[in-house]
Parts: C-alpha cells; sequence; structure tokens
C-alpha cells in the first residue's frame, strides 16, 4: 500500500512540474529519461519523427538531432555523423554553448571509433582543447578531459591519456565532495578509477594501476554488477604484471561467476573472460611455458556467432594461437592464424600490427620462404620506424605538454594572486563603502535626533514664554482689577484712623456698611479670579458660553461701589434681565470691570456713567475728557496716554479671544463713549 501511495505521490509530482515546462522541453526530459535507460533506439525513433514536423523551433530542432546522433554514434556512425554535424551548426547559431560541447563530446567518442576520420577528429579534439583551457566547474573539467583522454589514447600518447584521466577523477571527486552518491554517482566514479587504471596498464605500470583499481573498489555499485566484468578483467591483468598470477586467475574465475547474475550481459562476460585469459597465455608464451598458454587458450569461451564478439578478442587470439604454434616450430599453421589478424590488427592498432609482420615474416624464414620473408621485413622495418618515430614525438610532446602546463601553473597562479589583491581591494572596497554608508547613516540619524530635539526645545521655550506672559497678565488682572477697590479701603480706614472726629456715628455705621460690603464683593472677586487663573496658567483659553449680561454687569459695578461713592456718582444700568450673550464669563468680567473702571477715574465728580445695551452692543457712557478711537490705538502702542497702561491692552487681547470688538466713539463733545459689539 506504502509503495502504491509513493508511485501516485511521485506521479503527481512529476505532473505538476511537467506542467510547468513548455511542451519541448517536457519531449526532451523524456529523452533523457529514454537515454538514462539505455534505450536508445526507442529514443532516436520518437526524436527523428518529431524531426518530420514542420516550423520547429531551431533550439528544439538542435537538440532532436544531438538525440538522434548520440543515439548511433556507436551502433551506427554513418547515420549519426550528419544529425551530430547539424545539430553543432545550428546549436551554434541559437548560441546554446551546453548543445554545442555535447555535439562535440559525441563526434569526439565517434571519430575516436573511426581511424579514417582523422583529420576530422583532430578538428573536434582542438575545439574541445580551447574550451578545457577556459573551464572552470569541475563538472565540465571532468567531461572534457574524459573527451580528450579518448582523443589521446588513439593517437598512442599513453602519458598525456593518463595525465587526462587522472584530471577528470579529480574533478569528480571535487564535483561530489559536498553531497551524498547515488547509485549512479557511484558507478561514475568507480568507471573513472578504472580508467586511470587502464591507462597505467597501456604504459605497463601495474602497481599504479592496482593502487587505483583498489582505490575504486569501495565505489562499486552492488546494483550495477556489469561494471565488475570490466573491473575484474583489468584487476586480472594488473595482478599478473606485478606477479600475483594466482590472484589473477581468482579474478579470472570471479569474472566466469558473473554470467549468472542477473543484469549482466554474457558477450561481456565472454569477450573479458577471454582477454584475460589471453593475457594469461600471452604472459606465459612470453617465458615459454608453452603447457601453460596452450592451457588457458585451451579454457577461452567459444564464440558461436564471431560478428557479435568485439574484433579485438578474436584478433588477439589469432595472434596468441600463432605464437604458440610458431614456438612449437608449426610455422604454416601459425602463419594461418597471424594471416587472419593482419588485416584487422592494421586497421585497429599499429603496435600490433608491426609486431604481427615480424612475426609472419619470421614465420616465412622458419618454412624457407626468404622472398616473402624479406617482403614482410621491408614492411616492417619502416613501420617500427614511424613507431619509433611517433614514441620520440610522444615524448617530446609530453614533455612539452609538462613544461606548457608548469608554464600555464604558474601564469594561473599569478592570475590567482590578481584575483586575490583585486578581491582584497573590492573587498576594502566594499568595507570602506559600508562604513562611509554607516556613518552618512548615523550623521543623519544624529541631525534628525537633533533636529527634533531642537525643535521640541523651541515649542516648549515657546510654551515656556507664552506661560510667562500669561502669568504676568495674570497678575496684571489682578493688580489692576483688586488695586482700586483695595485702595479706597485703605483710604476710608486711614481716615478714621489719623482723623476720627471728622465723621460722626452714623456717617461711620453708613460708611462700614458700605466697606463690609465692598469687601465681601472684592473678596468675592478675589476668589473667582485666583479660581479662573489656576485654570489659565498656560495660556489664556476662552471657554465660550451663554452668558446673561446683566449680573455680569451689577457684579462689577458692586466691586467698583466704594469708587462710585468716593467721587458721588451715579451708575445707570440699562441692561434688561433678559440679555444673553455668547462668550467667556470671566473674560467679559475683566473687560467690564476694566473699562467701567476707566470711566469711573474719567468721570468728573458728581456726574453719572451710563451702562447701557442695545442693538447687540453694551456701551459705557461718561462725562469728562474725550477718550476717542485714535487715543485708543494710541494707548495699545504705547503707554504715554493717560487712560492706556496695562488696563486697555489686556481688555483688547481678551476681546480678540472671545471674538468681541471695542471702538470708541469720535465725538466733539466732553464725553467718552465706549462701545462693546458682540458677534
Amino acid at each position: 500500500m506504502n509503495k502504491i501511495l509513493l508511485t501516485l505521490f511521485l506521479g503527481l509530482l512529476s505532473y505538476h512540474f511537467t506542467l510547468a515546462q513548455t511542451p519541448d522541453q517536457a519531449f526532451i526530459q523524456m529523452l533523457d529519461s529514454l537515454n538514462n535507460r539505455d534505450e536508445f533506439e526507442q529514443s532516436a525513433a520518437l526524436a527523428q519523427r518529431e524531426l518530420s514536423k514542420p516550423n520547429l523551433n531551431l533550439d528544439f530542432k538542435a537538440s532532436l538531432q544531438y538525440y538522434v546522433g548520440y543515439a548511433f554514434r556507436f551502433s551506427n556512425p554513418g547515420v549519426a555523423e550528419p544529425y551530430l554535424k547539424k545539430s553543432l551548426i545550428n546549436a551554434r547559431h541559437v548560441g546554446n554553448s551546453k548543445l554545442i560541447f555535447d555535439n562535440l563530446e559525441s563526434l569526439n567518442e565517434l571519430y575516436c571509433n573511426l581511424p579514417e576520420k582523422e583529420k576530422e577528429r583532430d578538428k573536434i579534439a582542438e575545439q574541445l582543447r580551447a574550451m578545457l583551457d577556459t573551464a572552470q566547474t569541475p563538472k565540465m573539467l571532468n567531461r572534457l578531459n574524459t573527451a580528450m583522454s579518448s582523443y589521446y589514447g588513439v593517437l598512442g600518447y599513453h602519458e598525456m591519456q593518463l595525465q587526462c584521466d587522472i584530471k577528470a577523477l579529480d574533478a569528480m571527486i571535487q564535483e561530489n565532495r559536498d553531497r551524498n552518491l547515488n547509485g549512479n554517482d557511484s558507478a561514475n566514479r568507480l568507471i573513472a578509477y578504472m580508467r586511470v587504471a587502464s591507462s597505467y596498464l597501456e604504459i605497463k605500470q601495474y602497481p599504479k594501476a592496482v593502487e587505483y583499481l583498489l582505490l575504486g573498489r569501495p565505489n562499486a555499485p552492488v546494483r550495477q554488477p556489469s561494471l565488475f566484468t570490466f573491473y575484474f578483467r583489468d584487476a586480472a591483468i594488473a595482478y599478473l604484471g606485478i606477479g600475483e598470477v594466482k590472484t589473477a586467475e581468482l579474478y579470472a574465475d570471479s569474472l566466469l561467476a558473473l554470467q549468472s547474475l542477473p543484469n549482466v550481459i554474457p558477450g561481456d562476460v565472454r569477450d573479458n573472460y577471454n582477454a584475460i585469459k589471453l593475457t594469461l597465455a600471452d604472459h606465459y608464451l612470453g617465458i615459454g611455458k608453452q603447457d601453460s598458454a596452450q592451457f588457458f587458450l585451451a579454457g577461452i569461451l567459444p564464440i558461436k556467432d564471431t560478428s557479435q564478439v568485439n574484433p579485438y578478442v578474436i584478433n588477439a587470439l589469432n595472434l596468441a594461437l600463432g605464437k604458440l604454434k610458431m614456438q612449437q616450430g608449426h610455422y604454416a599453421e601459425a602463419l594461418q592464424n597471424f594471416g587472419r589478424s593482419e588485416a584487422m590488427f592494421q586497421s585497429m592498432n599499429k603496435e600490433d600490427y608491426v609486431q604481427i609482420l615480424r612475426l609472419i615474416a619470421e614465420c616465412y624464414t622458419g618454412i624457407g620462404n626468404l622472398k616473402m620473408a624479406v617482403s614482410y621485413y621491408q614492411k616492417y622495418v619502416p613501420l617500427r620506424d614511424t613507431l619509433y618515430l611517433q614514441a620520440s614525438k610522444q615524448s617530446i610532446a609530453s614533455a612539452e605538454a609538462k613544461f606548457q602546463n608548469k608554464e600555464k601553473q604558474i601564469r594561473i597562479a599569478a592570475q590567482s594572486l590578481q584575483l586575490a589583491d583585486v578581491r582584497k581591494q573590492r573587498l576594502l572596497m566594499i568595507v570602506g563603502l559600508v562604513l562611509l554608508g554607516l556613518a552618512f547613516v548615523l550623521l543623519l540619524v544624529i541631525y534628525r535626533n537633533k533636529k527634533k530635539n531642537a525643535e521640541i526645545l523651541a515649542v516648549k521655550n515657546r510654551a515656556l514664554d507664552e506661560a510667562n506672559s500669561t502669568k504676568a497678565k495674570l497678575f496684571s488682572v489682578i493688580g489692576h482689577d483688586l488695586r482700586s477697590p483695595i485702595n479706597q479701603v485703605y483710604q476710608f480706614l486711614k481716615l478714621q484712623q489719623q482723623h476720627p472726629t471728622l465723621i460722626d456715628e452714623k456717617e461711620k455705621e453708613l460708611l462700614s456698611a458700605k466697606i463690609q460690603s465692598a469687601t465681601g464683593t472684592l473678596l468675592e472677586t478675589m476668589e473667582d479670579l485666583l479660581l479662573w487663573s489656576k485654570t489659565q496658567m498656560a495660556s489664556f483659553s476662552a471657554s465660550v458660553q451663554t452668558v446673561p449680561l446683566l449680573p455680569v454687569v451689577q457684579q462689577c459695578k458692586a466691586l467698583l461701589q466704594l469708587n462710585i461713592d468716593a467721587k458721588q456718582l451715579s451708575v445707570n444700568v440699562a441692561v434688561t434681565p433678559d440679555v444673553k450673550v455668547q462668550t467667556d464669563a470671566y473674560f467679559l468680567q475683566i473687560i467690564l470691570r476694566n473699562l467701567l473702571q476707566n470711566a469711573l477715574k474719567a468721570a468728573p465728580n458728581n456726574t453719572s456713567v451710563d451702562v447701557v445695551f442695545s442693538g447687540n452692543c453694551l456701551k459705557i457712557i461718561n462725562t469728562g475728557i474725550s477718550f476717542k478711537q485714535q487715543d485708543y490705538l494710541n494707548a495699545l502702542s504705547d503707554n504715554t496716554t493717560s487712560l492706556s497702561g496695562m488696563g486697555l491692552k489686556l481688555v483688547d487681547e481678551l476681546c480678540r479671544k472671545v471674538a468681541l470688538r471695542l471702538d470708541f466713539e469720535e465725538r466733539e463733545e466732553e464725553r467718552t463713549v465706549a462701545i462693546l459689539r458682540f458677534s
């Protein structure tokens, strides 16, 4: 059940992933999946069918051409080559660098198996070598070095082949260093170790071959036993090279046992087992043990269909049989074996071909056919010299390559130092810019905080100035409004103390009653002023409401009653009880008290002061020196006028706060009319 759910989940995940792809990308992914399962024929068939459709995207078309060529690169090179060439051209046209490399890699594999394509092989190798000089990623270094290894192997430059195989292995290890290996990764790493070991076998450094085979053994994937057929073959040859014949034979037996396992190709078991037997036979022929050699040759697995067998194995078998017959003195039979391999070695392996020419010449000498012997020696000597020359060139090329590599390493080291300096300078510049940015941000924060604090301080200073101004005004109000009534009380008490005989008892009682009434009103007014001043300590702020006008006028009159009596004035109030105005009661009281007090001061003795409300205006009228509008304005600007003082300035400010307007009439007669206009 769990497997079913897991399969369903993976299917849904794959479905949603496919939906996020274009149809072309999904098709390419399907071809990749087929190739990963080695289903090359089906992959090629699908790609060819898709190529038959018109109006294909050029990039998609190039990919399809590549998959057809890739599928046939070994089985049918004649079909694969044109597809890969067309794909390479189209990939370059669209600038698909990955596809360009894939095509070059596949063409290199194809041409390495076609001796007649030497020029094409060299051109492809030159392009791969140029890409190798600039490659940086471990994956590309691995693939490029592997491709160049195959190229150098075909040329017989085995030392250069070995260098490329070692570099490919190092790149693969670096590529997989930071992740867990899956089955394919392990198999590829084992193959890389085996390639290095095979290169060491080519130059007959058998101990190093054994070393790398043992290093690669832990990576052997259990689920891919087909790889062991090649591993056991190379291990047997390597151990034979170091003289451990029994170990080599053990590996040969182990290889033969693999044919009973599933997923193992019988042809691979047969060819690799026969290769071991031939190597063992050749070893014993080399030391003159013909019986042992014949024993191993007799143990070669039978070959029913030679068309399904690696041609090299058949030719190696004929070569070994020919050597055995030759050592036994059966030259005619040896010639038959050598003759079967001559043509094939001529096209496949020049070293073996030179060897077989020499052996054929010796056989003809053995049977007395000197003419044919001379003919084959004449073929042998130039080719041998050519091989010697190639070996010399290879040595020179290897030495030159080592020198160039060393020079390149020095150049790379110098460039690395330069890059390190550039990175260091860039890092210092970045750090400097970051510090500069931090300093700028810090200065900006400091500036903003300073500005904010300055604004807060300015607001507080303004509030303090306003509070101080308000306090001064409050004390001015209290002092201005209370000074005159208190002064009248003080004068009466002083008169009574200093001249008690000037006033009779009846007048004393009358004045005492008035003083008592005035002082009561004064006390009440003072308490109101003090309570009101507490609410106005920060600033003068009006509280507009409906205020009956008559009680305010009467309270002001009562407070100033002593002043009125002192000058024997009469105050006539013409305000009805139903008159109400929209204003602040305390502000109105201060305004009326100041205006009435000024009127009482200006009025001559034994005259009257009228307080009249009409037309939304309150008029305070007194006789005496006329006080006009211009006098009022002058009083507000300075203190030169006799009736100015703090009183009128305070009245003006309070009037503006409660939207009242104070005017003085322009009259010629000696009379002052103050008009308080309500809005």
